[in-house]
């Protein structure tokens, strides 16, 4: 698992309309040859945007907005699906990995938060490629973990024998993705001169 690797230059613009703050997001240079190659294995793979505004006097964070995308290729199909994971349950297909990357990395004029106090303020955007949330770290610990009976085989359910392999070579960190890439907004102004 790769540690956050920072964009050296943040595609990415805040502003604020009418009391909104939009920011638009440009990652497309994040996906390089591995990732594409990940995106067309055929499995499942989720990314998390998390988009902070935090104050430039001491860097709090005072607004949060998240975004879950949950990509596939169909192998047999030669499609890649990509489905926003919120209310919507939007979906789009595209056969072109060029296409399916613009899909996943930009983001034009997003609504981030409405109503901040006047002040100066900058993003942080985190990008996450297959999070290992509560969830799945618990599955895979249980999966991975020793048997207890003696009398269980492989066969009747003790996957033990497995797990134990695996855990040789898998190191879960709570927290941790495949991938992370994090990029900084410059600093903008809310509400006139502060």
């Amino acid at each position: 698992m790769s540690p956050v690797q920072s964009q050296d230059r943040p595609e990415v613009k805040c502003r604020q309309v009418e009391g909104e703050v939009r920011c638009s997001l440009d990652l497309q240079a994040n996906f390089d040859a591995k990732l594409l190659e990940k995106l067309r294995s055929g499995f499942v793979n989720r990314l998390v945007y998390r988009v902070y505004i935090r104050r430039t006097a001491d860097d709090e964070p005072v607004a949060l907005a998240a975004l879950r995308l949950v990509e596939v290729y169909e192998l047999w199909d030669e499609e890649y699906y990509v489905y926003q994971n919120d209310r919507s349950g939007e979906k789009t297909t595209s056969r072109s990995a060029t296409k399916v990357v613009e899909l996943l990395s930009v983001f034009d004029d997003m609504t981030i938060v409405d109503g901040l106090p006047p002040g100066r303020y900058y993003a942080d955007v985190i990008l996450e490629v297959n999070p290992i949330g509560d969830k799945e770290e618990a599955a895979i610990r249980s999966w991975i973990a020793r048997s207890r009976g003696a009398d269980r085989t492989f066969t009747s359910g003790d996957r033990s024998l497995f797990g134990t392999f695996v855990s040789l070579f898998v190191n879960i960190r709570p927290g941790a993705a495949e991938r992370a890439f994090r990029a900084r907004t410059p600093a903008f102004v809310v509400g006139g001169k502060p």
